[in-house]
């Protein structure tokens, strides 16, 4: 696997990524964040089956997959979103407030 950091908020760096990964605009990149809390900037789904799967089991191997906001992409429906320990094979520099998207 190979790990190309972005920042997901700049689309000309989303753009880059996805002319260097041959990937289309419909085809949505996971997102990996530090914070459970940063799940919020990139959905609207707030319920509390949500926040009590990723208090259970983030930082973990758990991937969920909600509705996007649309600030990430117009053709965004839905975005993957994965939370990490800090040992794990990637780390956001921290107080940078800038999250990272997944192969």
């Amino acid at each position: 696997m190979v790990i190309i950091p972005a920042d997901v908020a700049n689309p000309q760096a989303m753009k880059r990524l996805r002319e260097i990964k041959k990937r289309s605009e419909d085809k949505p990149f996971s997102i990996l964040i530090s914070q459970r809390g940063l799940i919020s900037n990139y959905t609207s789904i707030s319920g509390p089956a949500l926040y009590k799967l990723i208090y259970n089991y983030w930082p973990g191997p758990l991937t969920v997959i909600v509705p996007c906001v649309r600030a990430l992409s117009s053709a965004c429906s839905r975005v993957s979103i994965r939370s990490f320990r800090s040992g794990d094979f990637i780390k956001p520099p921290d107080g940078t407030g800038v999250n990272l998207p997944a192969p």
